[in-house]
């Protein structure tokens, strides 16, 4: 499944962190895109608004129960926002604007390198990983969460294969 964001567990070392340091989301004709995006945690989310009208984005983490981490308030079009406070805490953060209920993103906050988006085929790939067992999550906006327990050993590709 596309869009998907894949999260291994139980991970303690690995290779250095690739996630952008930057993310950008841009609200323009009522949508915010991409709709899923990845950021390491510590890092930069840059807000655009290409639309001319009042938006207020939460930024609430998803299994939380907290209050929003952020609020960006913006009020006319060409408006560039940066912040880092929704990426102080690893995790899945929704991004909604609460004065226009369909407006809707995905932040992923990433600790460590494996952690990833799904393509459109819903593929993707770590390199790296430590031999051992963990757990493999996935998240989709529509399907939820599916974990899987996953075995990595010295010199051997693990496939992993999940359905909805």
């Amino acid at each position: 499944m596309g869009n998907s964001v894949v999260w291994l567990v139980g991970v303690a070392s690995g290779p250095a962190i690739e996630t952008p340091r930057v993310a950008r989301l841009m609200l323009d004709g009522c949508r915010i895109s991409p709709r899923v995006v990845a950021v390491a945690a510590g890092g930069t989310v840059m807000l655009t608004s290409r639309d001319a009208m009042m938006s207020r984005l939460q930024f609430e983490a998803m299994g939380e129960g907290q209050p929003s981490r952020a609020t960006v308030l913006f009020t006319d079009a060409g408006q560039v926002v940066p912040t880092s406070v929704p990426t102080i805490t690893p995790g899945l953060v929704r991004v909604r604007d609460d004065l226009h209920p369909w407006v809707r993103a995905y932040l992923v906050v990433t600790p460590h390198p494996f952690v990833a988006i799904t393509d459109a085929d819903g593929e993707f790939r770590f390199d790296g990983v430590p031999v051992g067992r963990y757990t493999l999550l996935v998240w989709h906006e529509r399907l939820g969460v599916k974990s899987q327990r996953v075995r990595v050993e010295s010199g051997i590709e693990a496939r992993v294969e999940m359905k909805y």
